[in-house]
């Protein structure tokens, strides 16, 4: 009897598991579309705001001027300082009381016989380099008139006392004479030029990789993150790879501007790094002389998605280091489901290094297979001038009512002091 009651048992529990296999779909996971799309840039044919002074004080270069139809107007110069490397001709200086400082473009091209630094990227920051470098890139005609807005772009990492030092530099030390004034974030004027304002904006820039959320034109620093290979690290790569194929080793000023032009014409980012089949070509120097590039092409700009591709050419210091399109993905996984979705239709891709050919398809491809959900991304127009997008958003801004209530005048300034930077200034 106990015998038919488990041979009972048996058999109702193997025609359960049968119907429960067959009633069973096997479900496949829902194919995540990532689409990329060039985003249009605001039409500023016949556009002008002449009453506007914008400046992007960028880490690489610093750009100022008045919006008007040809946004090649504004002016640019390196955010770099350099001193004069010989105590000798400092002394020189000294007593002819004559500045030991070059200061933007010209540090840049005597960069062999000073030291060169940083003051926008540096956390000690010295208000005399300040000093040095707004006087630089605010020619004086553009401040001879009393009746001028004026709109400033940060980067995310300037503090609160940063900027109240810019602008008691401008009110007091240069005495420029504005309406009103106001901070604004670079990723929230890169959008702004795209006429968007919430997204993610992937900055490969000069000296690292930044991405950086941005809802309703505020961006969202304490969720940013950053990557260490940037343009500057991209150059240098390469320069080791043609010392190690070619025996070359640049170290000139000249020489490094070659390095930059056969990096931004000849490399080019591939889908395939570890199979990749190259065609060399030939770069003309200007001593008539000839180099080919190979290998050398695809394995540079490599280093963004991969930042240990080769340690033997470049290894991070950060031993946590990200590419690109981690870094991206990271900082979506962190955002409130309820915003992300906008964050994930206007993925913005900027800076130089992010128009290397390929570079888009590259990061949609190894974006999507991060993604749990469908992606929009939106590339800068080639035949748009990328290095002006902060510029032009932010000086897109201050036509709307973003900058009528985030903006203030010298006197809420001379009233309140650095609390009013602190209050409006957090976009």
């Amino acid at each position: 009897m106990n015998m038919w009651l488990f041979l009972t048992a048996v058999l109702i529990l193997v025609i359960w598991l049968l119907f429960r296999r067959s009633s069973t779909k096997t479900e496949t996971p829902e194919e995540v579309s990532v689409k990329y799309v060039e985003s249009e840039q605001n039409d500023l044919k016949g556009f002008e705001l002449t009453n506007t002074i914008t400046m992007d004080l960028g880490r690489f270069s610093i750009k100022s001027g008045i919006l008007k139809s040809n946004t090649n107007d504004a002016i640019d110069t390196r955010s770099v300082i350099g001193q004069i490397k010989d105590p000798a001709r400092r002394k020189q200086l000294a007593i002819r009381k004559q500045e030991e400082f070059l200061v933007g473009n010209e540090a840049v091209r005597e960069r062999s016989i000073v030291g060169i630094r940083y003051p926008l990227i540096e956390s000690n920051f010295c208000v005399s380099d300040y000093r040095l470098l707004l006087k630089s890139s605010l020619p004086k005609y553009l401040l001879k008139s009393s009746n001028k807005n004026i709109i400033v772009a940060t980067n995310n990492d300037m503090h609160v006392d940063q900027k109240g030092e810019i602008c008691r530099l401008l009110v007091e030390d240069m005495d420029v004479r504005f309406e009103r004034i106001m901070f604004v974030s670079q990723p929230t004027c890169i959008l702004a030029s795209r006429g968007l304002v919430s997204g993610l904006v992937v900055d490969c820039g000069h000296h690292d990789t930044r991405v950086t959320p941005v809802y309703e034109s505020c961006s969202i620093p304490g969720l940013s993150k950053s990557g260490p290979v940037g343009g500057k690290v991209l150059s240098d790569i390469l320069n080791k790879l043609i010392l190690d194929n070619q025996g070359k080793n640049w170290t000139s000023s000249t020489e490094l501007d070659i390095l930059h032009d056969i990096k931004k014409k000849l490399c080019y980012v591939t889908m395939t790094p570890n199979s990749e089949i190259v065609t060399p070509q030939r770069y003309i120097l200007p001593d008539r002389t000839a180099i080919d590039l190979g290998e050398e092409r695809y394995q540079t700009p490599e280093y963004l998605f991969d930042p240990f591709y080769n340690t033997k050419v470049y290894n991070p210091l950060d031993q946590s280091a990200l590419g690109v399109h981690r870094l991206a993905h990271n900082v979506l996984q962190k955002i409130d489901p309820d915003f992300s979705s906008v964050m994930y239709n206007n993925i913005v891709l900027t800076g130089g290094s992010s128009m290397f050919e390929g570079f888009d398809k590259r990061f949609c491809d190894e974006f999507g297979r991060l993604a749990n959900k469908p992606s929009v991304v939106r590339k800068i127009p080639t035949n748009i001038d990328n290095d002006k997008s902060v510029w032009l958003g932010a000086a897109l801004l201050s036509t709307t009512q973003f900058f009528e209530k985030n903006s203030f005048t010298p006197a809420d300034y001379n009233e309140q002091g650095a609390n009013i930077i602190e209050r409006m200034c957090f976009m």
